[in-house]
């Protein structure tokens, strides 16, 4: 028989959740990338009250050979543990107002040796998307002035035809020439 347990404990709970330049909750890639790297103000963690439920399925449920009887019968053989909310109307985040995620654990802080901020390596991510971003549009810009170009010789092309036909139009007709001593 399992046996659930609950008891009271001070969690942290802390957003998740990236935001747009407006301020919104940004929405994921396709491959459930962030498309920025400005986190939700929530992100901090904040100590909640929270409720740690406690599922333990004993030895005797599972029917084995090693605990179907005797004192192991009684004995755990997994547990599974999950946070909830004490509080349910202290889920939403404050900032962005989508559900926080809770932890039993305070983020740690580690000393900056190399001057570096804590989340650096998470940020080589967005810094690389930036950099595809910038060149994917210096790229596009490029081919609109490559095709703007093509077109203006095109047009260069036809006016200079305009011209040289309305030359060759308005030329007189040339009288031959007469040559002198023939009578």
């Amino acid at each position: 028989m399992r046996t659930v347990s609950t008891e009271e404990i001070t969690a942290y709970a802390h957003c998740m959740q990236f935001l747009d330049e407006f301020g919104a909750v940004s929405q994921p890639g396709p491959q459930g990338e962030t498309m920025t790297d400005q986190q939700c103000p929530g992100y901090a963690q904040q100590e909640v009250a929270a409720i740690r439920e406690t599922v333990a399925h004993l030895y005797g449920e599972a029917g084995s050979e090693y605990g179907g009887q005797g004192a192991s019968a009684h004995a755990v053989s997994t547990s599974t543990s999950r946070l909830c909310w004490a509080d349910p109307e202290q889920a939403p985040c404050p900032f962005c107002g989508v559900p926080r995620e809770l932890s039993e654990q305070q983020r740690p802080r580690y000393p900056r040796l190399t001057g570096q901020p804590q989340d650096q390596l998470l940020r080589f991510k967005a810094e690389e998307r930036r950099a595809i971003t910038s060149t994917a549009t210096a790229v596009e810009r490029l081919a609109d002035t490559v095709s703007e170009q093509a077109a203006m010789r095109e047009e260069i092309a036809s006016l200079r035809a305009e011209v040289a036909e309305l030359r060759s139009d308005d030329k007189p007709a040339r009288k031959p020439a007469v040559k002198s001593g023939a009578r």
